[in-house]
């Protein structure tokens, strides 16, 4: 938790500092856990789960103390909500060392955000023009990955990945395609250094 931050325009702050300003953001919470255990030297196991969750909005609170040109709503000023919007990730993987060097490793993971908190949907499908009872499931995901790294020192890892996802609603861009697709496939590249 890094706390509340107060934001004010040149405005404000020549004779009125009050926090209850439209421009007021409030903190965001996240925790991520973590657990691996080696099985040998060569095989290991691990799962990781992160939970997020911040506020949903703002609301109108009756306060006719705030001056009228510092509030363009008075008497009112913008509160936030007490209702939080939520987040969830769950991963399992495997590794296993083929080699000193090399590794294989597969990965399951899900992931719930059913009100853009943290993944907003850019474009909907229009699914939901032809069917008006539909509503979005936000951004609800399930992947599964395999990828192999070579690391042939301490600072440095090349991985080549491929992964799968699947979605509960159309998200996912498709080739040439104006429509969107619930699936998404991928060949990652990438390398790290550390130092």
């Amino acid at each position: 938790v890094i706390g509340t931050v107060y934001m004010y325009s040149k405005e404000q702050h020549k004779d009125y500092t009050s926090p209850y300003t439209p421009y007021t953001r409030n903190t965001r919470y996240y925790h991520n856990f973590i657990y691996q255990h080696d099985i040998t030297d060569k095989f290991a196991v691990a799962a990781s789960f992160d939970i997020g969750f911040q506020i949903r909005g703002t609301s109108d609170k009756y306060n006719p103390f705030i001056p009228q040109e510092n509030n363009p709503n008075y008497p009112y000023y913008n509160k936030h909500s007490s209702a939080f919007k939520q987040w969830y990730n769950g991963t399992i993987w495997v590794v296993y060392k083929i080699f000193p060097e090399w590794r294989i490793a597969g990965r399951l993971e899900r992931y719930i955000d059913r009100e853009g908190a943290n993944v907003p949907i850019v474009r909907q499908s229009t699914i939901y023009q032809k069917e008006p009872g539909k509503r979005p499931n936000g951004f609800q995901v399930s992947g599964i990955s395999l990828n192999i790294d070579y690391i042939p020192n301490e600072y440095t890892m090349l991985r080549f990945e491929l992964k799968y996802r699947r979605s509960m609603d159309p998200i996912f861009d498709y080739a040439d395609s104006s429509e969107l697709s619930r699936h998404e496939k991928m060949f990652i590249s990438a390398m790290t250094f550390k130092y």
